[in-house]
C-alpha cells in the first residue's frame, strides 16, 4: 500500500480551504442565476433557470514509481479537456448539473493519441461567486475495461461577464475506481449561458 503523496496533500488541502472560506461568504438575497428583470427575493418565487456551459483544461497527474535507484514522484499536466454541461438552477444557490466531458491523452513518442468520454450527473451549491460541486462520474473508453465509476468534487468561482454569461473556473478532484491509474486534480475554466 503506497503513502499518499505531498501533492495529494497540498491539493486537498487547497479544497478544503476554499470549502471552508466559502461557508463564510454572504450568501445575497438575490439570484445569480438569472440576473436582470427576473431577480430573486423574499416576496416572489424563484423560477428555475437553464443554463448551458463550455469548458476546457488539463489533468494534472502524479504518479510514483520505485526502480533500484529509489522511489521517484513524477507530475505532470497529461491530458487535455473540453466539455460541454447542462445546468438547471433549482434554487438561486444550488443547480442540478449534467456534464459530457471528452478527456484526449497524446502519447509524442509513441506517435499514438487516445480517449475517453466522462458522463457526470452531479450538483453545485453557490455561496455568493465560489461554488462547490460533486457529481459521480461514469468514464467510457475503448480500452481494457470500457466503463469505469468514479466520483468528482470539486471547487471554482462563477463571475458575471453580461446579464447571461458567467465566467467560470474550477478545480476538481476526480477518482476512477478500478483505473490501475489516478487523475488527482483537473482545472477547468469556461464560459456559462443562462436561458
Amino acid at each position: 500500500m503506497t503513502k499518499t503523496s505531498t501533492l495529494h496533500k497540498i491539493f486537498r488541502g487547497i479544497l478544503l480551504a476554499l470549502a471552508c472560506s466559502s461557508m463564510f461568504a454572504l450568501i445575497p438575497s438575490q439570484a445569480d442565476a438569472y440576473r436582470g428583470r427576473h431577480r430573486y427575493n423574499r416576496h416572489m418565487n424563484f423560477k428555475p433557470r437553464f443554463a448551458l456551459s463550455v469548458s476546457a483544461g488539463l489533468t494534472l497527474y502524479d504518479s510514483t514509481y520505485e526502480d533500484e535507484f529509489g522511489l521517484y514522484e513524477d507530475t505532470a499536466f497529461s491530458h487535455g479537456i473540453i466539455g460541454v454541461s447542462g445546468h438547471y438552477w433549482i434554487h438561486p444557490n444550488v443547480s442540478l448539473d449534467l456534464g459530457l466531458d471528452s478527456h484526449f491523452i497524446t502519447d509524442y513518442d509513441a506517435r499514438q493519441s487516445w480517449g475517453y468520454v466522462s458522463l457526470k450527473p452531479g450538483a453545485r451549491l453557490r455561496f455568493g461567486m465560489f461554488y462547490l460541486r460533486g457529481a459521480l462520474d461514469l468514464a467510457f473508453a475503448d480500452r481494457k475495461d470500457p466503463v469505469l465509476f468514479g466520483f468528482l468534487i470539486g471547487a471554482g468561482i462563477r463571475i458575471p461577464v453580461t446579464r447571461k454569461i458567467r465566467f467560470f473556473s474550477e478545480m476538481n478532484y476526480q477518482y476512477l475506481a478500478g483505473s490501475g491509474y489516478m487523475m488527482p486534480v483537473h482545472f477547468k475554466g469556461g464560459l456559462e449561458m443562462v436561458f
